[in-house]
Parts: structure tokens; sequence; C-alpha cells
């Protein structure tokens, strides 16, 4: 009700207090569901558009997941001070073909 009260939807509510909890750790435990875990997951959130707590474009919670981990890849990647960055193998450099042979 306070939430309510301040303007905020239920379908904000539910993204704000579920679906973005859910996300935030998915890293450490999507890889180790199995099918049906993952099944039961996607079939919450799909009663939940069809009940009106979440929004009709909501993608599936492996389109999320996949997208926050590329999200969180490319911010190691990008960023050299990174705690994880230090882990990755370094740049390879490409060599471009011309039309005389090797750069």
């Amino acid at each position: 009700r306070v939430l309510r009260a301040h303007g905020m939807s239920l379908q904000n509510i539910i993204w704000t207090v579920v679906v973005a909890r859910m996300l935030n750790a998915s890293s450490s435990w999507w890889g180790v569901t199995n099918a049906t875990d993952r099944l039961g997951v996607n079939e919450f959130l799909r009663r939940s558009i069809r009940g009106g707590y979440c929004p009709p474009e909501l993608p599936t919670f492996d389109e999320m997941c996949q997208t926050a981990d590329q999200r969180q890849f490319y911010s190691i990647l990008s960023n050299g001070s990174h705690l994880l960055h230090s882990l990755l193998p370094p740049l390879q450099q490409l060599r471009t073909a011309t039309a005389s042979g090797l750069e």
C-alpha cells in the first residue's frame, strides 16, 4: 500500500522486488538449473503476465539472464580496473588480409 500511495504500479513493484532480485544473482545459479527448474521460472513469469503483474512485453527469464550475463562480461572487459579483468586472457591483435598479402 505504501508503494502504491507513492505512485508505483503493481507491475513496477513486481519487477523491482521479484524479477530484479532473481536477476541479481542469476549468473550464480542459472547455469546449474535443469530444464524443469527453468520451465518453472518462466511459467511463473507467464502467469504473472497473464495476471497483469508484469508487462506483456517482458522477455523470458532465459533472455533476461543472457542479456545480464552479456552486460556483466562487457563491463568486465571494458573496465581495466574491474576486479575480474585481470583474469581475462590477453587480447590478440587480428591481422587483416589485403590484396598484396597480410599486413
